[in-house]
């Protein structure tokens, strides 16, 4: 009887499980977090469309200065809300549980990109 309730208890925990990690979810806003690196990559992004940096440098290498933050130089194309997105940099911040990337993109609008495919809008221009 002790094991068969073991093995059921074993088997719901795992069905819960197995749904929570399938269910994909917006980024949740743990403590700021989302607002505040969104507001860092939007001054990024002004830094690398400004006309006053220099034509020399690769966004490579412009974005190796905040490597040890996080910074990826990610130029996908997503689609959210829409419309047609093209990126330039994005942050996997270790202080927003959830999985995914915030992207800022070339007409400075930042996307939270999950990893399993699911875009939102978290601020437009």
């Amino acid at each position: 009887m002790k094991l068969k309730y073991v093995i059921s208890v074993i088997i719901l925990v795992s069905g819960i499980a197995l749904v929570i990690a399938r269910k994909e979810k917006e980024p949740r806003d743990f403590k700021g977090q989302v607002s505040m690196h969104s507001h860092q990559l939007l001054g990024i992004c002004n830094e690398w469309l400004s006309k006053e940096r220099p034509t020399n440098i690769t966004i490579a290498q412009f974005a190796s200065r905040w490597a040890d933050f996080g910074l990826l130089v990610y130029t996908n194309n997503v689609f959210a809300e829409g419309a047609q997105h093209q990126c330039l940099f994005a942050v996997r911040a270790q202080t927003i549980p959830d999985r995914g990337v915030l992207a800022v993109t070339t007409n400075r609008t930042v996307v939270w990109i999950g990893d399993k495919g699911m875009t939102r809008v978290i601020r437009k221009p």
